[in-house]
This record gives C-alpha cells, sequence and structure tokens, in this order.
C-alpha cells in the first residue's frame, strides 16, 4: 500500500499496529477489550479544534454515525426522537472505520461502533458507552445436517484443519470458510475465534459485504460464514441461513452468552464528548435515549444490554464495558 501524504489519522494508525495486544497462544483467542487508559497523544491543534460539520450537514442540529450492525434497529427511536425534540439529525449508516475517521476529523457528536474500541480509538476528549453484546453466530446453509461443533472445531475449521463436513458428521463436502476480516486493529469480534488474520487458513474467503456473506451462505451447502443473527435477519431477502450451535449451547440462550458458555460475540459502543464544550446538552440527551433504546430493545434483536452485563459480573469502567465476568 503507497501513501503519498502521511495525515495525523494515519499516523495514529500506523502507531497502533506496534501496539496491538498479542494472542493467546494457549487457546488462539485474542484479547476481548482493551485497556482504558491506553490512549493515543494528539496535536494541540487537534485537541483545540472545535466539531465541524461536513459542508451538506451543516444545517443539522446534531449528526450522529450509526453503525451499519445496528442502524436499522436503532434508527426508528433516533427518527422518533428527532420528531420530539424539532431538531434535524443527520444520521449516517457508518462502520468502526467510518466512525474513527470522522471523529479524528471531529465531523460528529456520537459514533457508534461493532466492536470495543481499541487504543487507535481513544483520542483525548472521548468517552465510550457499552449498548451491549450480542452473540457472533457461525452460519450456515438450511441444508447442512451439521447442528452442533464445539469451539476447537470451529477454530480447526477457520483454520484449515478441519476440511470436510463429514469430519463433523455432516455430507461428504470441503468446507468453504467465509469471514469478514474488519477492524483488525480493535479486540474482541472474530478475533474471539482467532486471534490474528494470519492463523484463519488460506483456503478462507474474505467477503467484505454483509449481505453477500448471508448470499453466499444461503446459496452453498458447504459454505460457513460469521455474523451476527440481526445480520441475517436483515438481508433474509439474500437467502435463509441458520447459526450452528457452539458447545451445544445456541445463539439464542442469552444467559449462555452471559456465563460465556457460548463463547463469541460482538460488543457494540458509541462515543460522544467529554469536553464541556464539545458535548452539548442535547448530544448527551440523545446518547441517553439511545443507551435506554439498548435497554428497551434488547433481548428482542439479541443484544444484552448493560443493565444485564453487570448483573452478571461484567467489568465496567464508567459506562464502558472493559471486562469478562472473573471466573
Amino acid at each position: 500500500m503507497r501513501f503519498s501524504v502521511i495525515t495525523p489519522a494515519i499516523l495514529v494508525i500506523v502507531i497502533a499496529l506496534f501496539s496491538l495486544p498479542a494472542f493467546a497462544n494457549s487457546d488462539l483467542q485474542g484479547p476481548s477489550f482493551s485497556d482504558p487508559a491506553q490512549k493515543q497523544d494528539m496535536p494541540k491543534e487537534w485537541q483545540d479544534k472545535k466539531i465541524t460539520y461536513e459542508e451538506s450537514m451543516k444545517d443539522a442540529d446534531l449528526v450522529i454515525d450509526l453503525n451499519q450492525q445496528i442502524y436499522h434497529a436503532f434508527l426508528p427511536a433516533v427518527q422518533a426522537f428527532a420528531a420530539a425534540e424539532n431538531i434535524k439529525i443527520v444520521v449516517m449508516e457508518g462502520t468502526c472505520g467510518k466512525s474513527a475517521g470522522r471523529i479524528s476529523r471531529k465531523e460528529v457528536d456520537l459514533a457508534s461502533f461493532c466492536c470495543p474500541p481499541g487504543k487507535i480509538d481513544r483520542m483525548p476528549d472521548q468517552q465510550f458507552h457499552t449498548l451491549g453484546i450480542m452473540p457472533l453466530s457461525l452460519l450456515v446453509n438450511p441444508n447442512n445436517p451439521v447442528k452442533s461443533i464445539t469451539l476447537k472445531q470451529a477454530r480447526d475449521m477457520y483454520q484449515g484443519e478441519i476440511d470436510n463436513w463429514s469430519a463433523m458428521g455432516g455430507d461428504n463436502l470441503t468446507i468453504k470458510p467465509l469471514a469478514s476480516l474488519h477492524c483488525k486493529l480493535r479486540p474482541g469480534h472474530w478475533r474471539l475465534l482467532l486471534g490474528h488474520e494470519d492463523l484463519f487458513g488460506e483456503d478462507m474467503l474474505e467477503v467484505g459485504e454483509m449481505s453477500d456473506m448471508i448470499a453466499l451462505v444461503a446459496s452453498d451447502p458447504a459454505a460457513v460464514g460469521i455474523e451476527t443473527n440481526l445480520v441475517a435477519n436483515r438481508f433474509k431477502e439474500r437467502g435463509t441461513v441458520r447459526s450452528l450451535d457452539i458447545n451445544g449451547i445456541s445463539t439464542d440462550d442469552l444467559d449462555k452468552l452471559l456465563t460465556l458458555d457460548y463463547p463469541l460475540y460482538r460488543t457494540f459502543v458509541f462515543s460522544s464528548w467529554s469536553r464541556d464544550d464539545l458535548s452539548t446538552e442535547l448530544s448527551r440527551k440523545a446518547l441517553k435515549m439511545i443507551m435506554d433504546e439498548a435497554e428497551r430493545l434488547g433481548p428482542s434483536i439479541g443484544l444484552v444490554p448493560p443493565s444485564m452485563l453487570r448483573k452478571a459480573g461484567w467489568q465496567f469502567d464508567g459506562n464502558e464495558l472493559i471486562g469478562e465476568p472473573v471466573k
């Protein structure tokens, strides 16, 4: 990859590449969360900069980057809030990378992530608020007779050490593993399965779009993908898929996710500005509405909200989830 100009945002990414936590060699799992004390240093001119919306959004009262994973679930509540407050909210359907970029350019009031923040995201005057966690599913074609696999079998499958479904009681078909290896600088997500992209087998196909992941798995009995059930339901017009049980535990059993008997999950986070001249009463009110909506929607969309996590012993720093329960 060639860069003609090294911008501050790119420099932050380069530095972060050399500060990633190592994955645990004993079980191949990557880190679940990052240390909230590890933050990026930014130049004074960046810290002094005010929030400035893009030209096309300059008449907005609030700008929110809403992650594509949860966009359709949370958009109605944001729209209802805008109507009740009689304000204009610009809502962008973003990704973790887009959120990070818009924060680094100070273009948004609130931004969301489908991963826990990494050091790369911890810039001055930023604070994080966890919406909850959601099971990360291994999705297969409905015609695949395999119903449940172990976590070790899942890792072996994605490393290429198990290459045929017959090894797990299925048909004599060569396994076609699919994954979207995004957010490589952030903990959690697919890194709970395998901690580094280099651990995935050479035959794994990287898929960029969520809808394409669903379509490919739905069309091929040999395929297996990694995504949430929420995404699978959103793109059901692209085809029908179902999730494998892991260690005999269904993705629908959120109590087993709380105890980590179901081991794979995605963490959803919102960021806001902590400094008074960057944070507004309106942005704080909108954030509270979104956090309340997470509690209300919760299990109906497969999301375990903060209240349930706290009760089960998950570790928080303020509003940010920073650790799994201590066993």
